[in-house]
């Protein structure tokens, strides 16, 4: 006879298979957090806003995992990044928090050409391929991310922002400036005035465009030679 599952035996059983499915596809995992991190981030602020960073970053790492020089490397940078981003926010400093930024942009680097040689060096395209190329995408937009803040941060003026209110914060706007100039949709309600700002504005959009062209190329040419 059968016993009846037990509310606790189906939690176990749900965290299980979630589990299964995170080891199984480290990019599904990356990119539910890149995900949160889009919608949410403009949302919170203080510890919210770190403790998505943090998640981002250690969904970073288990994308080298599958490499120990590449999980040591990884480890090099992630560990620097989230003490900087802890201890910048028990102390409030905002430059201790700056002082994370080489560490995360040199790690999204990382993963990201981790990601890319995963695609190009794969033989047969899969659902895995397919997340990694998604993840490659939407990281692309946290990794300008870091490019923008420091130019804001030292020029107020760099960016004119059309909707923002006398004590909006400019720095939530520029996760979706970031988005809106890789995808090329070009709004125009947060609009690049100094001469730096545009520059990283034209590579960034040249960036998502050349992206995409290649990507697709590579991932069609692939589907069309294991159909064959």
């Amino acid at each position: 006879m059968n016993r009846k599952a037990t509310p606790d035996h189906h939690d176990n059983e749900v965290r299980d298979s979630i589990l299964r499915v995170i080891r199984r596809s480290p990019p599904l995992l990356l990119m539910g957090v890149l995900l949160l991190d889009i919608m949410l981030s403009p949302l919170l602020d203080g510890w919210g806003g770190r403790a998505i960073n943090v998640a981002v970053i250690a969904a970073c790492l288990g994308i080298a995992a599958d490499n120990r020089r590449s999980l040591t490397l990884g480890l090099w940078l992630a560990i620097p990044a989230v003490l900087l981003i802890l201890v910048g926010e028990i102390l409030g400093d905002r430059r201790v928090n700056l002082a994370s930024y080489p560490f995360m942009l040199f790690l999204y680097l990382h993963i990201i050409r981790l990601m890319l040689a995963k695609i190009f060096g794969a033989r047969v395209v899969t659902l895995d391929t397919i997340g990694l190329a998604l993840c490659t995408y939407v990281l692309l937009g946290v990794l300008w991310l870091l490019f923008y803040i420091p130019v804001v941060l030292f020029d107020p003026d760099a960016f004119a922002f059309a909707n923002l209110s006398a004590d909006g914060k400019p720095m939530g706007e520029m996760l979706y400036f970031s988005y809106v100039t890789l995808t090329t949709l070009g709004y125009g309600d947060v609009a690049p005035v100094s001469p730096l700002a545009q520059g990283l504005a034209i590579t960034e959009a040249l960036t998502g465009v050349l992206f995409l062209a290649v990507l697709i190329s590579r991932l069609v040419g692939s589907y069309s030679a294991q159909r064959r």
